[in-house]
């Protein structure tokens, strides 16, 4: 920090981040950082920004100029509880993000889909935090069949998706995850 003339720890992590960048840039590659790389000019606007706080917060990143990769942990954090009871495992400071809830996710409902800031949204990710995952038994739990719901949400427009059509399939799906012995969630419990 004395050498470069920094006051605070934000402007060494500026320096870090800047750093890392620029040595990705020389190998062809494009970094890609949480949501606080953007904060204080950190980083360029080649940086590709993993958005997690909203889907707000995911375009206003996009209209700063960042390509973004939205992850708002409201809806795509496996990490998140299913139910409210608390015998049930997961974690609830973004929501509780139950079966339905999740399939009927839509993505970006209030942009529409001629608006240029479209472009800027690279694609979306749900994440699995592992603090609590302590076994395959639980992590499978709380993926399962939550991915495949968020999965059919994100990629299929609206009008094509019907929760019941989804249950009638999932219903056919779940004895290939008995077979691999994966312990799911129960979607009708």
């Amino acid at each position: 920090m004395v050498e470069h003339g920094y006051q605070d720890i934000k402007e060494l992590q500026g320096h870090l981040l800047r750093y890392a960048e620029q040595k990705l840039r020389s190998l062809g590659k494009r970094m890609v950082g949480w949501e606080e790389a953007q904060h204080g000019n950190k980083v360029s606007k080649d940086t590709v920004i993993y958005s997690w706080l909203s889907e707000e917060a995911a375009l206003n990143c996009a209209k700063q100029g960042f390509d973004v990769i939205l992850q708002p942990g409201q809806m795509t954090y496996l990490d998140m509880a299913q139910d409210y009871s608390p015998e049930e495992p997961g974690v609830d400071w973004a929501n509780v993000i139950p079966l339905e809830q999740a399939y009927r996710y839509e993505p970006l409902a209030e942009v529409p889909d001629n608006d240029p800031i479209r472009k800027r949204i690279l694609g979306i990710q749900c994440a699995l935090w592992c603090e609590i995952v302590t076994n395959q038994d639980r992590m499978d739990y709380m993926v399962f069949p939550r991915l495949s719901a968020l999965a059919e949400a994100c990629w299929t427009h609206k009008s094509a998706r019907d929760w019941d059509d989804y249950l009638t399939r999932l219903k056919g799906h779940l004895p290939l995850l008995d077979i691999q012995q994966v312990n799911y969630r129960n979607p009708w419990k």
